[in-house]
């Protein structure tokens, strides 16, 4: 009897810690969206991406719904092997993550051209005379980081106020004003058109490792040359049919170890569409990278499709560069 009771009371010992491991190992699911969700607890819904971030564990999982996320995303936690932290889309939603805001508040300049303007406090490269990185003469104005796109078309920069013409934007750094010319030189608060403009440096950083990000679109970081708009640092990560477009320089930097990005697309990005360094064992297959280097970095010094440097063991596969 002594001996009977004994197993069974280990049986259920057992079962209990077994219970617990596999409950532990299931992980939360998460929703992030700016609009509140039906069927959905409110204790499982937050409003922001970052807001996520900070909450998730090891094997949690993040459902990011439709909408415009403006914000810097930094995920520091990190999952395991068998039970990665993932942030992914939701089905059939269009998840964009922006480094630019839309800017309504603007004044215009009179005379016949229609001409406004609006406060512009932002710098990104406070360290030369020109705010340009590279600081020679060639990339004066290529090696800016401003950005501005009216309806989801860019305007074109220009160094001085005197060359403003339609299609372009002029930013005063010293009155701390942006000024834009839109291309039919129409009104844009009658038209109600959407502008927008680049001004946060960095879209994500995923410093933690075992984290997979799928099906979300990342644009418009005001980032500088060799700085990716998007940083996979942390190791043993998974980038799944995300886009990285229209950043100022490069889409993104892979600087972790095994990383794996399946069907991808990189495009339409000022300098460069993703560099690698250090990224031992890096894996892309199925990716797209086109049409980078859209701002004329010198080829000579880093621009182009991609950069690879000081990485071991890395493989592209199936993937289409242009």
């Amino acid at each position: 009897m002594k001996n009977r009771h004994f197993r069974r009371n280990v049986i259920t010992c057992l079962f209990i810690v077994g219970f617990s491991l596999y409950a532990d190992t299931e992980g939360r699911t998460w929703h992030v969206s700016q609009k509140r969700l039906t069927g959905i607890k409110q204790e499982e819904q937050v409003r922001t991406i970052g807001e996520a971030a900070a909450l998730v564990e090891s094997g949690d999982r993040v459902i990011v719904h439709n909408g415009i996320y403006r914000e810097t995303i930094v995920i520091e936690k990190s999952g395991r092997l068998d039970n990665p932290i993932t942030f992914q889309a939701a089905v059939g939603a269009n998840v964009i993550v922006t480094g630019a805001d839309r800017i309504s508040k603007w004044t215009q300049i009179l005379g016949e051209d229609r001409i406004f303007s609006t406060l512009w406090p932002h710098k990104f490269i406070t360290w030369n005379e020109h705010q340009t990185h590279p600081a020679d003469d060639y990339h004066r104005l290529i090696g800016r980081c401003e950005q501005v796109f009216i309806n989801g078309y860019a305007l074109r920069q220009v160094l001085d106020r005197d060359k403003l013409a339609r299609g372009t934007f002029f930013v005063d750094l010293d009155d701390k004003r942006l000024y834009i010319w839109n291309f039919d030189n129409q009104d844009i608060l009658e038209q109600k058109s959407t502008v927008e403009a680049s001004v946060r440096d960095q879209i994500m950083a995923i410093k933690g490792d075992h984290v997979t990000i799928k099906g979300i679109r990342f644009r418009y970081a005001a980032n500088r040359a060799q700085h990716g708009a998007v940083e996979f640092s942390g190791h043993h990560l998974t980038i799944e049919d995300c886009l990285f477009e229209h950043t100022n320089a490069s889409g993104a930097a892979f600087k972790g170890e095994d990383i794996t990005v399946r069907r991808c697309t990189f495009q339409h990005n000022g300098q460069l569409g993703f560099g690698a360094g250090r990224a031992h064992r890096l894996q892309m297959t199925g990716c797209t990278v086109r049409n980078n280097n859209i701002k004329g970095y010198n080829r000579g010094w880093e621009a182009g499709g991609n950069k690879i440097c000081l990485c071991r063991g890395v493989v592209l596969e199936n993937s289409t560069f242009i």
